[in-house]
């Protein structure tokens, strides 16, 4: 489990195979050395890489782990420290002290009817009774205290960081191992886990930060080869079927009612359905098309992704390389111009040759980027949310569904079961994709009645759920609920000081509470078709133009205004991209001064970070401010996984989303390196601008790819459970 551990969280492609306790050593001695004694000669996991012609084995999980950091150090598994050693060694300690407790269950609860007598056998002569007198014999009171007290001692020094991990943000092998062996213990008695979390909470809190590296099972796609100094690697992990059960015939998982949407663990093995002994994907996705862009191919340059169906996978990737004009078409049918918009071959049709590229470049508010796409007529123009939906798909762990919210809403409107027979599939969870803007609760009104008729739905069917729920996506369009949120976690006690900085905010009602302040102001909109935007008059009347709005005035459709600081104008502000706690991406946004250009690009603290007055923003050759830059990126880093983690436990219904992942727009108190970082919002990744054109290189579908990957991962059905290895 560690070594899978390892491979997910370095996103190395591998594939699994599953070898029984007979031909264990007979399948892996050809590549490997065996061990010494009193070791037995062969163990697993072992790792095969296939280095060009040849393969070299690899055993034991501490060894697999170097092997692959030498070969792939980012990110770091961070072995040097001595902190991590004694954790270490103290996650050993635990799995071998609490055998006892586990030896006589493995054979019941976990092995193939194949393999239980061997290792019964096996393990009889080697602690010189049964299993049962083992148990009977060694179990006590005293051997809970003292597995209690190595359990404390892991916890004392997790505790030691304010971040999940044993170094504060960033896990560690150290903590893979204890991850690994809490995962084992659920596997084979989940009252046993449950005792070891309830005797140190923090070893559920780093349970829970490392979800996402257990969940995400070996595609079959993703099979594929890893070049690294001149040598193609290619890694295959070797597991026994009675430890690790991966899509195979015993399994503890069982199905339960759905209320939100499907964990991993929720789903039933039994509810798996083969085709040529191949398992499909377990989930069912219904994307429903929703935009307030008429037409994605004239507007909305920061959420389109270009597709251009002549180009194969080799330069325009593994999924806008599979698409065909054909597919393209239907997708446009199907989703509507404001997602898909055959703009080029649309144009040529009505009036011949088109200048694609000069129309697109008039339809962006930006300065243009250096890479471009190739504008062509034969472009097609994709919401990234289609792109992110198409990347979950590939995963194999759900099957995505693309229909209008104008059909559903005529379903629904035909009344009885007419929803439920067009979409309800017994054999597997069903989840309705709604990704609405703020914006379109008030474009599309009757968005509404879906939500209702969905609820509805849920009480006559278990495994029918919709994502976001009803309760995030309304209350991220009302905004109110996050600005109170992240104003209750800035004055807590338990926040660090650096980390406490917020905008004054007034939502409209009672006296004003910017009335004291001088300078610009945020004016917020809530339910509205108005963007947010900077008001830089200082005259007070302007606070009562606000709070004497129509929309001010007890409606959900209100006006919210709140303290800008002259850094955002002046300077600009940061956008972070983060899926589950890990940042994948960080951009930079600002307006020219003079020309008012919008530019929007990829954070570069040498440059980004420079206050010089000049305003030269290059990078400054005295390496004691670069290493100020450098720290100051840090610094921006952990204060938003710090945020992240601490919104979702605040309120995890508000925040549900934030598994998968969000986007958070981050300013400045002051413009200079000892300004403090603030949140301006919490976008959900859902209804956030990726601005993918300006901040990846072709074919542009990276974040869509990251974001896609992981709610697939999240809310896929994965049947599989993996147990400790012995």
């Amino acid at each position: 489990m560690v070594a899978r551990l390892v491979l997910n969280y370095k996103a190395l492609p591998y594939t699994t195979e599953w070898l029984d306790f007979s031909n264990l050593s007979t399948y892996i001695q050809p590549h490997v050395k065996p061990n010494e004694p009193p070791l037995s000669p062969h163990t697993i996991p072992c790792i095969l890489l296939q280095e060009g012609e040849t393969t070299r084995g690899i055993m034991g999980s501490r060894s697999i782990a170097e092997e692959l950091e030498k070969h792939f150090s980012t990110p770091s598994l961070q072995f040097d420290s001595e902190e991590s050693d004694r954790v270490e060694e103290l996650a050993e300690k635990l799995l071998i002290s609490s055998r006892p407790l586990w030896a006589h269950l493995l054979p019941k609860k976990v092995l193939v009817p194949s393999d239980r007598q061997y290792y019964a056998d096996t393990r009889a002569r080697r602690f010189g009774m049964s299993l049962d007198s083992y148990y009977s014999e060694h179990v006590s009171q005293q051997l809970w205290y003292q597995l209690d007290a190595m359990c404390h001692e892991i916890g004392k020094a997790l505790a030691e960081t304010p971040g999940p991990f044993l170094m504060n943000y960033h896990p560690s092998y150290a903590d893979f191992t204890v991850v690994a062996l809490l995962r084992f213990f659920s596997c084979v008695d989940q009252t046993m886990s449950d005792h070891f979390y309830n005797a140190e909470p923090q070893l559920l809190r780093l349970y829970e930060a490392c979800h996402q590296w257990l969940e995400r099972p070996p595609s079959r796609e993703e099979a594929g080869a890893l070049k690294t100094n001149n040598t193609w690697i290619s890694p295959k992990v070797l597991r026994t079927r009675s430890f690790c059960i991966l899509n195979h015939l015993v399994s503890k998982m069982s199905g339960t009612k759905r209320t939100a949407p499907p964990s991993p663990q929720a789903t039933s093995a039994s509810s798996k359905r083969h085709r040529n002994g191949v398992d499909e994907p377990g989930v069912h996705v219904i994307f429903v098309s929703i935009s307030h862009h008429k037409d994605i191919g004239e507007e909305g340059h920061d959420v389109r992704i270009p597709c251009d169906p002549a180009l194969g996978s080799f330069e325009a990737g593994d999924v806008l390389g599979t698409l065909t004009l054909e597919k393209l078409q239907q997708l446009e049918v199907d989703l509507g111009p404001g997602l898909v918009s055959n703009i080029g071959s649309r144009e040529k049709q009505k009036h011949g040759p088109v200048d694609l590229a000069g129309r697109i470049a008039r339809s962006q508010k930006s300065k243009p980027k250096i890479i471009q796409p190739s504008w062509n007529e034969r472009v097609v123009l994709l919401h990234q949310q289609v792109v992110t939906m198409l990347w979950a798909e590939r995963s194999q762990l759900m099957t995505v569904e693309h229909c209008n919210l104008d059909w559903i809403l005529s379903l629904i409107k035909e009344g009885a079961n007419a929803l439920a027979n067009q979409f309800c599939d017994h054999n597997r969870p069903i989840i309705f994709y709604i990704p609405l803007h703020p914006k379109d609760w008030n474009l599309h009104p009757k968005v509404r009645s879906l939500y209702e008729a969905i609820d509805a739905l849920q009480h006559l069917v278990n495994n029918i759920s919709v994502y976001p729920a009803y309760h995030e996506s309304w209350n991220y369009g009302y905004k109110v609920a996050d600005i109170k949120a992240l104003d209750a976690i800035a004055v807590k006690e338990s926040t660090p000081e650096p980390y406490r900085h917020r905008p004054e905010t007034c939502l409209g009602t009672g006296p004003c509470r910017l009335d004291e302040l001088q300078g610009s102001q945020f004016v917020r909109f809530a339910f509205s078709g108005r963007d947010d935007y900077m008001h830089h008059t200082t005259n007070p009347s302007y606070n009562m133009f606000v709070h004497s709005q129509p929309y001010t005035q007890g409606s959900a459709m209100r006006v919210i205004h709140q303290q800008c600081f002259s850094s955002v104008p002046g300077w600009g502000y940061i956008r972070v991209y983060m899926v589950g706690n890990q940042i994948i991406a960080r951009s930079f946004s600002s307006s020219d001064q003079r020309t008012k250009v919008h530019n929007t690009s990829t954070l570069r603290s040498d440059c980004h970070f420079d206050f010089r007055p000049d305003g030269s923003r290059h990078p400054d050759p005295d390496p004691e401010v670069t290493e100020r830059q450098e720290a100051k990126l840090e610094e921006l880093d952990s204060f938003c996984k710090w945020w992240q983690h601490q919104l979702a436990k605040h309120d995890p219904e508000l925040f549900d989303s934030l598994k998968v992942g969000c986007v958070m727009r981050i300013g400045l108190s002051e413009a200079s390196l000892d300004g403090k970082f603030f949140i301006l919002s919490v976008q959900r990744w859902y209804a956030s601008n990726f601005f993918s054109l300006d901040l990846t290189a072709k074919p542009f579908d990276q974040l869509c790819k990251a974001f896609g990957e992981q709610f697939a991962r999240v809310y896929g059905f994965f049947a599989a459970i993996d147990a400790m290895d012995d």
